[in-house]
């Protein structure tokens, strides 16, 4: 091996070691402590076809039915609305169309991870909104212990309705 490559190769070794103790997102940060979350994509996987009687969701008087108005709103345990996109329903999905999602930015940012989540989802009707379903609920936190999940998955006790979420974790 030629003298010069020899002097070469400890300095490739360093600047090997150097970029690999680098996180990948360029900040400058631990990527193992993130101090926030963004949920920044939900989907709605399934919901139940019919609503709890049997009927259509948007069956009228006049015999016209229709499938639902598909929105959702993310609440904490203690009631508070976190967020909704009842103004960005997406209208008359049929069980053929699913999965049906919405993108947000910068989303639903969360700096502790302590709160406890769940979504509702409603059929969003001119006389007002009939729920659909609610998820079981979660804590960013179990998240966090999981090794920072970017996803998660819920379903309703029964199973009929199920909303996934994407996150990303942020120093």
């Amino acid at each position: 091996m030629r003298p010069t490559l020899l002097l070469r190769a400890p300095l490739v070794l360093l600047l090997g070691l150097a970029f690999a103790a680098c996180d990948n997102d360029g900040n400058g940060g631990d990527d193992n402590n993130p101090t926030r979350v963004t949920i920044h994509q939900v989907t709605i996987e399934t919901a139940p076809p019919t609503n709890p009687g049997g009927d259509d969701w948007d069956d009228d008087p006049t015999g016209v039915t229709s499938d639902p108005d598909l929105y959702f709103e993310l609440f904490d345990s203690n009631g508070q609305l976190i967020l909704s996109t009842s103004n960005d329903d997406r209208p008359n999905i049929g069980p053929g169309e699913f999965p049906v999602s919405w993108s947000f930015s910068p989303g639903a940012q969360f700096n502790q991870f302590n709160r406890t989540l769940h979504f509702e989802v409603y059929d969003n009707d001119p006389n007002g909104r009939e729920l659909m379903g609610t998820t079981e609920a979660f804590t960013l936190q179990t998240l966090a212990d999981q090794g920072f999940r970017t996803f998660v998955s819920l379903e309703s006790p029964n199973g009929d309705l199920v909303v996934s979420a994407r996150l990303r974790w942020e120093e």
